[in-house]
């Protein structure tokens, strides 16, 4: 069983706007595992992952989403649902 994660950032812009994006992951042979957290919750909440057997070589993504935890956003005012999910060709 992999007990460990990797913690790193990535830049992405989506839209123009430049978001910073904190998350830990692990990489394995399984299904793969994303983590989506709400409001007052961070990447962090889903780091215990790593100690429960049924999730054994499962890759997983947990990611701060912006003005949560550790990602930044260079224009929060611009962030919002459909933000998104509605293409942009709409």
């Amino acid at each position: 069983m992999s007990t460990e994660f990797i913690s790193r950032n990535y830049d992405v812009s989506v839209k123009n706007v430049r978001i910073n994006v904190a998350a830990i992951h692990r990489s394995g042979t399984r299904e793969p595992v994303v983590f989506l957290h709400g409001f007052g919750s961070t990447k962090e909440d889903y780091a215990d992952i790593i100690h429960y057997a049924e999730f054994n070589d499962h890759p997983f993504l947990a990611y701060d989403a912006p003005g949560c935890g550790e990602t930044e956003c260079e224009s929060l005012s611009d962030i919002s649902i459909p933000f998104w999910w509605i293409p942009r060709w709409q």
